[in-house]
């Protein structure tokens, strides 16, 4: 894939990421986007640049296995916060009580540190995507 294909990739899924987002905000409202929005987002356009994203790291000289620094994370973290809130609307008091309470301590415990890790982790999501928005490095594949 050419760096031009990949920013066209981009701003198609980008695009298609805005208009999602509307679409759920209008048909479920503020408080349910609040809580699933950006998770439903996520896992939906993931796909999308995960294949966007193997396709043009062989082109700029790096393994196609990268593609999953960016993938796994963004969806686990995605999924995790979908199954979370979900759980704890379940109708279950005795659970909702245990997900709230184990919630607070880990956010007392961790909560300073929670902002570092996510600097770190969009960090190693910006070096991937600079790498493939830089130009070409790899020899191009001969064809016939």
């Amino acid at each position: 894939m050419t760096r031009d294909d990949f920013l066209v990739w981009l701003a198609r899924i980008g695009g298609g990421a805005l208009a999602l987002a509307a679409l759920l905000r209008l048909l479920f409202g503020a408080q349910w986007f609040s809580f699933y929005g950006v998770a439903a987002i996520v896992l939906a356009t993931l796909p999308f640049l995960h294949r966007a994203l193997k396709l043009r790291l062989p082109q700029v000289g790096r393994r196609r296995a990268l593609a999953w620094a960016y993938s796994a994370p963004a969806g686990l973290l995605a999924a995790g916060q979908a199954l979370y809130w979900n759980a704890f609307f379940s109708g279950d008091a005795n659970l909702a009580v245990t997900l709230g309470t184990a919630r607070h301590m880990l956010w007392t415990h961790t909560g300073r540190f929670i902002p570092i890790l996510l600097m770190l982790l969009v960090l190693v999501w910006l070096v991937v995507f600079a790498r493939c928005v830089g130009e070409d490095t790899a020899p191009a594949a001969r064809s016939g």
